[in-house]
């Protein structure tokens, strides 16, 4: 219901009605409790809710990281792990993973690099502007740039620069470049599938 009201279908829309289920939940727990005396009732309440306790837990722990981790951004505390360690070397990181259709990168850079909260308020050393339905879109902070369509880079992409994908060829982002991407690190998902590819453009 909530994908279908936005327009738009998302995992985490249904987080707009999760109060729901669990109120009426409790609302029927309440009134079985004036059956507890019954030993039916109580053995049936006992095991629907060790029942329910258990799926969410195998759910939780082996289903969704497995299945949903495209659809829940997973790589980006490896990804910055990883490129906190090496991003004194370079002058340039361009994180542009187009298959995500997120415009909202910086998110993920802010928090997984602890970035101080005061200094990105005041909009020291950044790009940022107000989009479509007051939107905000950061494009860059300090020397890190967040692209959802790469093939629209005005900037030059120089030596000494990252380029992080999501699993595209990076030939594809770099037509009319003179840059040639090299390989550094794949992070992936759960299931085994490409989450992130870096590569030093040289």
């Amino acid at each position: 219901m909530p994908s279908s009201l936005a327009g738009e279908a998302h995992i985490w829309r249904m987080m707009t009605i999760v109060p729901l289920p669990q109120i009426i939940g409790a609302v029927g727990l309440i009134y079985l409790s004036n059956f507890w005396k019954t030993r039916i009732i109580r053995i049936c309440i006992i095991l629907v809710i060790t029942f329910s306790i258990m799926r969410f837990t195998l759910d939780y722990f082996t289903f969704f990281p497995y299945y949903q981790g495209s659809y829940s951004y997973y790589g980006f505390a490896d990804l910055y792990h990883y490129l906190n360690k090496i991003e004194n070397d370079y002058d340039n990181i361009v994180v542009a993973p187009i298959g995500m259709n997120f415009n909202q990168l910086y998110i993920y850079y802010l928090f997984y690099s602890q970035y101080d909260p005061r200094i990105y308020q005041l909009g020291i050393d950044l790009d940022r502007s107000v989009g479509e339905q007051n939107w905000v879109w950061v494009d860059r902070i300090g020397k890190w740039y967040f692209v959802s369509e790469p093939q629209k880079v005005k900037y030059p992409l120089p030596e000494k620069t990252l380029l992080i994908t999501d699993n595209i060829k990076p030939d594809d982002l770099l037509y009319g470049k003179t840059l040639r991407p090299v390989l550094l690190h794949t992070i992936y998902h759960a299931n085994g599938d490409v989450a992130f590819k870096i590569f030093n453009l040289r």
